[in-house]
């Protein structure tokens, strides 16, 4: 797992909303594998519930005035991230 990825898993099991879900994969010192599809997908779920938007999703936006990015359509942040883990271990942090 990248140094980057290894951050965001970091982070992510420090946010109140955190568990493991069956179909997580994980790495080296029991750190989700946020490379896996698997994994994304609970973690999808997991912010979902956070904020209680079960219609949520996080998806690529590509605008005319801002650089692209990732998008976490998930309370009122604007904000773009530049990976897909990157935007939901965000989303999941705001909703804690």
């Amino acid at each position: 797992m990248t140094p980057e990825l290894q951050a965001l898993a970091r982070r992510a099991v420090a946010c109140k909303g955190w568990r493991w879900v069956p179909g997580m994969q994980s790495e080296a010192d029991w750190l989700p594998d946020l490379g896996s599809p698997a994994t994304m997908g609970c973690l999808l779920a997991l912010v979902r519930e956070a904020w209680s938007e079960p219609l949520g999703s996080v998806y690529y936006l590509v605008t005319m005035v801002e650089d692209p990015g990732w998008y976490a359509e998930f309370g009122d942040s604007e904000e773009l991230y530049d990976t897909e883990a990157e935007a939901l271990v965000a989303a999941l942090e705001a909703a804690s």
